[in-house]
């Protein structure tokens, strides 16, 4: 099983590979795994403007 710091090293890696792609915004399906989502939103890096739309912050 990994540890905290895995899945928010795994949260972090996804978001730069997104990031890279050039688009401003995410849709949730381009981040399938829902607990990378929410790391992310709980730990300020991406969000929410719309249901479903997350930006970048």
């Amino acid at each position: 099983m990994a540890t905290p710091q895995e899945k928010f090293a795994e949260a972090l890696l996804t978001l730069k590979e997104l990031q890279e792609k050039g688009g401003s915004a995410i849709y949730t399906a381009e981040i399938p795994n829902r607990s990378q989502r929410e790391i992310l939103v709980k730990n300020g890096f991406i969000k929410e403007v719309s249901k479903g739309w997350y930006i970048s912050s």
